[in-house]
């Protein structure tokens, strides 16, 4: 009987350990990456398409983990998950690139 309920206690353990609880929620997600697009963008219009040393990057996509209160470990997380899950991943970039096309038709309607 005391043999079953270690069992038992490893079995929910092992399933609780499968879950698809993220470090970052989706929304958080969509959030992040299309400030990092955003980001990209301007990055390459301001330096006029240089090549841009890793530190000034690491800063700018530093800003924007703090912004949204995530720490890169949780943000690597995260993408460690979508890389395996690339289906999921795409419906992300679509709901970020959806989001791109929304401000982008706001600030150009007349």
């Amino acid at each position: 009987m005391f043999r079953l309920g270690k069992v038992t206690i490893l079995i929910a353990l092992l399933l609780g350990s499968c879950s698809n609880d993220l470090p970052i929620n989706r929304e958080t997600t969509v959030l992040i990456i299309t400030d990092a697009m955003r980001l990209e963008a301007s990055q390459q219009v301001a330096y006029n398409y240089m090549l841009l040393p890793d530190s000034i990057w690491k800063l700018q996509y530093d800003f924007i983990l703090a912004k949204h209160q995530v720490s890169s470990a949780d943000f690597e997380n995260t993408m460690e998950y979508y890389k395996q899950h690339g289906k999921e991943f795409a419906n992300i970039m679509t709901d970020v690139v959806a989001v791109l096309e929304e401000e982008s038709n706001k600030d150009f309607k007349r």
